[in-house]
């Protein structure tokens, strides 16, 4: 008796060319719904969003997290505090807000960020 199971091969491309075919579709929304010529394109194999023409919250975020938790425990200088303000005013709420618990990644970078947070504000000072 084998261990393995055994599937069509023409089956298997046949599943995988559906498959292909709805991420192309629903790629398609998204460009349209985006409204942005060429902001998000298909280059050597990699969906690419061209971060020259949008901002990311997360990303922004994230970026001045990491500054600002670079610096000394209790940065005073002009520029932690502009970091300070920018990180305030870009964590406006739970990443994903009204999206469900339960998504591995999700969670994961809510709890990544929310700790990073928390060791921001106690930095900063409140």
């Amino acid at each position: 008796m084998s261990i393995y199971r055994a599937a069509p091969f023409h089956r298997v491309i046949e599943a995988l060319e559906s498959t292909r075919k709805a991420v192309e579709n629903n790629l398609a929304l998204l460009r349209k719904r985006l409204r942005v010529r060429d902001l998000l394109t298909l280059q050597g194999g990699h969906l690419v969003l061209d971060v020259t023409r949008c901002s990311v919250d997360l990303w922004a975020l994230r970026q001045h997290l990491d500054t600002l938790l670079s610096q000394p425990e209790k940065p005073t200088d002009a520029r932690a505090v502009r970091v300070g303000h920018e990180i305030k005013a870009l964590a406006r709420g739970e990443f994903l807000q009204g999206e469900p618990s339960g998504t591995p990644w999700i969670d994961e970078l809510r709890r990544r960020v929310g700790e990073q947070l928390c060791e921001a504000r106690r930095r900063l000072g409140g």
